[in-house]
């Protein structure tokens, strides 16, 4: 039976940034233009319950769509998930994000790198394992070293690059 690994709140916003960033287009070049706060606003809407939500709702009458009175853009924008709350809550702290990273002035390159950062203690044993590999190579039974190569693929889908 495969073990499936849970990640953590962190991770899961971290994912949805990189997605958006590098899916739908929001850059932090393109955040720039938000200068009313419409990402922190958005990010209380997914955040907000779905009881309040609901509660303060808006109608666009020509789409007949029903979305939260703060949400700051079009109707068309609104993606909510209510049968996934932890999705929503993940949209919220990847809006959230990019508003910080927008109030500071950070760039995408700068997200990126930091996630590697955060992977350099990992990358830094892979290396001396390798390093070591390498020194004794002759006595390295074989299935040694495709473990070794799982390990190194394994990192590199977790860092995402």
């Amino acid at each position: 039976m495969k073990k499936i690994e849970l990640k953590t709140g962190i991770e899961l916003i971290a994912n949805e940034r990189k997605r958006q960033i590098e899916i739908e287009g929001y850059t932090t070049k393109h955040d720039k233009q938000y200068e009313n706060e419409e990402l922190a606003n958005a990010a209380a809407c997914y955040a907000m319950s779905i009881r309040h939500r609901t509660k303060y709702q808006s109608l666009n009458v020509e789409t007949k769509r029903w979305f939260p009175r703060w949400f700051p853009w079009h109707d068309k924008h609104w993606k909510p998930t209510p049968e996934d709350r932890v999705r929503e809550l993940i949209k919220a702290g990847a809006l959230i994000s990019a508003e910080i990273d927008r109030l500071n002035n950070i760039e995408d390159k700068e997200i990126i790198d930091c996630k590697l950062e955060s992977k350099a203690p990992e990358m830094l044993a892979l290396l001396q394992e390798f390093l070591q590999m390498v020194s004794d190579y002759d006595m390295r039974p074989e299935d040694e070293v495709f473990e070794f190569a799982d390990k190194v693929s394994k990192l590199i889908e977790e860092t995402e690059l």
